[in-house]
């Protein structure tokens, strides 16, 4: 039996061109799942009330919604491991939405299978779902458990984590989805065993939560990303991620494998380990990449490349505004590129070790140029030389207390306009190196760099007519402009809910909100007397930005509330419901 209806996200979407959307209730119109979708139609949506389902589902080629009632932690889909917990292969499009489930012990046992959910030739909306404890029957032969795309995929808000290999796999079926780009946003995906996020095609990876997965068998503990136009990694937090057994690094790219171009912009590396090469990032393309505002924070690398690396087939790389602090390897603590074209501006290098006494360095290039601007190099500890480059320029850069026998191994390296104080070496540039004028030894006179504040005080030497700013920050230490990254904190966003758009609204209105953390939220609307009306979110939420929406056709016109909790920190918006 099928009813109107006027619920949760699904509808919203369902009423384009006019068709009428229905509800099945689960088990109240139909006793198994799987019955309801039979019954659906294109734009209908199977609303399951809380419990416990031990079913197989697959949503036939229909653009549907199925739609937990009660949200995952009320709703479970039980695979018992003996097959896929979903399937999609019918050329399902975005309109046809999996939400609010815990999806659960399913177990696939083919290479384009995972054991959660499983989409072939299909482009599904999966949101606000906790898909955990799946398996793949080779698990050990770089296959996915949590959830696998061959189409395009919509993965939002979901947690998918302690799945038996990697968390989520993605291929672009461009000949069924021509110029789609896969969205993946807002998920936290941990302690999965296997890579955590794999992606073959175009891609938005936005404001993701990527730890705690461990990689034995693959490239890339955190995500590894190797092909795709475009291609965005920003405002994601890769931390404590795995490569291989312990005491044992025989792959790459503990946080990130990157095997394609991409914008790597605003995210955190934080305690990533486990790799032969590249603690954080492990660059395997010959193209031109930028990083940019990127925390490289005590990532850890057996041969070189704590912080980041590339391999020898990489041609250029240019770094701008990252942060660089207590990365390790035996080379390149913070940077190891072997052969390439290597610009680097705006860049702070703290308290980076490397051990080796031939190409130690902090920064390393074995073979190519390297051209560093205005960053400050502070208290890192190399063995050997703080920089390794065959030829180069350090130009209007400041090395502060950094404990190294050279601050420069060269072949051909020019030197001008830099500040140098209190390096264990000595405070003065190796014969050999061409000055080119104008470097000096002053304290910079940073405010406070025992806590990583570099603003100037005002009468610091970082100021000059000849060279202009020399370091990274053109402050003071009253601050004006903006302050240095919390890398104490170091997560993207802030607590914040948006204005509701369109306001006033008649039905539809969407009301984004950020988390600066991963939390358990609620997100309702109330009435002017303070009774709840609508529940828009509630459950865990990873850091960064959100989308719920409100449907107001069982409400009358008039004035609403929006709040947002999340722990002790509340915001409150108004809404207009016109009728």
């Amino acid at each position: 039996m099928k009813y109107p209806c006027c619920i949760l996200y699904a509808l919203s979407l369902l009423a384009l061109g006019g068709a009428r959307a229905f509800v099945i209730h689960v088990p109240q119109d139909y006793p198994a799942i799987q019955l309801g979708i039979n019954a659906a139609a294109d734009g209908d949506t199977v609303l399951v009330a809380s419990g416990e389902y031990h079913e197989h589902l697959n949503f036939l080629g229909r653009n549907i919604a199925l739609i937990g009632e009660e949200g995952a932690a009320q709703t479970v889909l039980d695979g018992d491991s003996a097959s896929v917990v979903i399937t999609l292969s019918g050329g399902e499009d975005s309109t046809a939405v999996i939400q609010g489930f815990t999806i659960r012990n399913g177990l696939a046992h083919d290479q384009d299978q995972a054991g959660g959910i499983t989409v072939n030739g299909a482009a599904p909306t999966i949101r606000e779902n906790v898909i955990t404890g799946n398996h793949h029957f080779e698990h050990f032969n770089h296959t996915t458990a949590g959830v696998y795309v061959d189409g395009c995929a919509r993965l939002f808000d979901n947690e998918i984590s302690g799945n038996s290999a990697a968390g989520v796999e993605i291929h672009h079926d461009s000949g069924a989805f021509p110029g789609w780009v896969a969205r993946i946003t807002g998920n936290l995906i941990s302690g999965n065993l296997g890579t955590g996020l794999i992606s073959y095609g175009p891609a938005d990876i936005l404001y993701n939560t990527i730890e705690n997965n461990v990689s034995e068998f693959a490239n890339g503990g955190g995500a590894s990303l190797n092909f795709g136009n475009p291609l965005n990694f920003e405002h994601n937090t890769v931390a404590h991620n795995r490569l291989g057994q312990p005491d044992h690094p025989v792959n790459y790219g503990a946080g990130l494998w990157l095997n394609y171009p991409a914008h790597v912009n605003d995210n955190l590396f934080l305690e990533n380990t486990g790799a032969f090469c590249g603690g954080g990032i492990m660059v395997a393309t010959p193209d031109l990449l930028n990083f940019s505002r990127n925390q490289f924070i005590r990532n850890e690398a057996y041969l070189y490349g704590g912080g980041l690396a590339g391999n020898y087939e990489l041609e250029e790389i240019r770094c701008y505004d990252n942060y660089f602090l207590e990365n390790s390897a035996l080379e390149g603590g913070a940077i190891g590129i072997p052969n390439a074209m290597m610009f680097v501006q705006r860049n702070f290098f703290v308290r980076n070790s490397s051990d080796s006494n031939t190409y130690c360095g902090v920064l390393t290039m074995y073979e190519g140029w390297s051209i560093i601007l205005n960053s400050v190099f502070f208290e890192n500890n190399a063995r050997s030389a703080l920089l390794y480059s065959e030829y180069g320029y350090s130009i209007a850069n400041v090395f502060l207390g950094n404990l190294t026998t050279y601050l420069i191994l060269y072949d051909e390296f020019s030197a001008g306009c830099n500040i140098l104080y209190d390096n264990a070496c000595g405070d003065s540039f190796p014969i050999g190196v061409w000055n080119m004028g104008y470097n000096r030894v002053n304290d910079p006179l940073f405010c406070d760099p025992d806590s990583l504040d570099f603003r100037l005080q005002e009468d610091s030497p970082c100021w000059t007519e000849n060279c202009g700013v020399v370091g990274v920050l053109d402050l003071t230490c009253e601050g004006v402009g903006v302050e240095p990254p919390d890398l104490a904190s170091a997560r993207p966003s802030d607590f914040r809910l948006g204005a509701p758009y369109p306001n006033p609204f008649n039905p539809v209105a969407h009301v984004p909100y950020s988390l600066s953390a991963p939390a358990k939220i609620r997100l309702a609307v109330y009435d002017l007397l303070g009774r709840e009306r609508i529940k828009l979110a509630e459950g865990f939420r990873a850091a960064g930005e959100h989308v719920a929406v409100l449907l107001g056709a069982d409400l009358s016109a008039g004035v609403y509330l929006i709040k947002l909790s999340a722990g002790e920190q509340q915001s409150i918006r108004k809404c207009l419901l016109l009728k």
